[in-house]
């Protein structure tokens, strides 16, 4: 999915310190989506404490147009966070910290952090919320 959504990615000095910053939890991350005739898109960046280095990106979101809404480019925004961030983490072998997440769409903040929606496969927006769920650690 990373690669179907992440049309443009930046990243600033390799992304160690946004590396560090998660380990450290302590790691910021902010999305928005927008929907303007038919076309859902999303944007996101992702900040180390510092605010000295960042990871970067936005994309069209990906669907037919009926299923285009604010909502769901939010959930999109959302959920290249949490995939990129599990990159991340994969690669510099991160077990442990956290990530900080902010967009304005209280709706789709809820759906990722909610075990009620995102789990919820009658909701219209099942597929993007689930993947865009962040689950807490276990």
């Amino acid at each position: 999915m990373v690669n179907q959504l992440a049309h443009k990615l930046v990243i600033q000095e390799e992304g160690s310190h946004i590396a560090q910053s998660i380990l450290e939890g302590d790691a910021i991350a902010v999305s928005d989506g927008s929907f303007k005739n038919s076309v859902g898109t999303a944007a996101w960046i992702i900040q180390s404490s510092e605010g000295e280095s960042a990871m970067e990106g936005r994309a069209i979101c990906p669907g037919i147009d009926a299923d285009q809404s604010s909502y769901q480019s939010e959930l999109n925004g959302i959920l290249l966070i949490t995939q990129i961030v599990n990159k991340v983490c994969k690669f510099c072998k991160i077990e442990e910290g956290g990530v900080t997440i902010g967009c304005d769409g209280l709706s789709a903040l809820t759906a990722s952090c909610s075990d009620d929606l995102a789990l919820n496969p009658e909701r219209s927006n099942f597929e993007v919320e689930n993947q865009a769920y962040t689950r807490p650690p276990r």
